[in-house]
């Protein structure tokens, strides 16, 4: 993975983002599945960032969690995806 992963910093700035993304975009989310992919990109951030402060007690707990916050980012893009497509042709 990117240097920019394994730093509990910046995935905590990148939690921080998602959570500023969750909160500019709020009102415009109109129907429950709006945020998915918004709900899988924080997953990914959180869970990333936990597999990161457990690396030192747990290796193989933060190796799982790295491999769910992965699944978590493609869930995201596939999320996003299919809502631009859906707002695509309901609107």
């Amino acid at each position: 993975m990117a240097k920019v992963f394994q730093s509990k910093t910046w995935m905590g700035v990148c939690l921080a983002l998602v959570v500023l993304g969750i909160i500019l975009t709020f009102s415009s989310r109109t129907a429950w599945w709006c945020f998915t992919d918004v709900f899988f990109f924080f997953m990914a951030a959180f869970l990333q960032l936990m597999s990161l402060v457990l690396a030192k007690t747990g290796l193989s707990a933060a190796a799982k969690l790295q491999v769910i916050a992965m699944v978590c980012v493609v869930l995201g893009v596939l999320a996003l995806i299919g809502e631009a497509i859906a707002f695509y042709f309901l609107d």
